[in-house]
């Protein structure tokens, strides 16, 4: 899954959850713009990734190509 694919599911678990990007931001010690570009697919710090995983309750699985 790329990156821009692995945003948009980000993106639509935070909304099933009816966070905004603030809310998400906040709980996980980010500001929204650093949230935004994680939906977008743009490079973030993998522990953003982790944490917005671990607050949205989903699982990362990383596998050599």
């Amino acid at each position: 899954m790329d990156q821009i694919k692995i945003g948009k599911f980000i993106k639509e678990k935070r909304k099933e959850r009816k966070l905004t990007q603030a809310q998400l931001g906040e709980k996980i010690g980010a500001c929204y713009v650093s949230v935004c570009n994680l939906e977008k697919g743009r490079k973030v710090l993998t522990h953003l990734l982790r944490d917005a995983c671990n607050e949205l309750g989903l699982e990362i699985n990383v596998t050599e190509k």
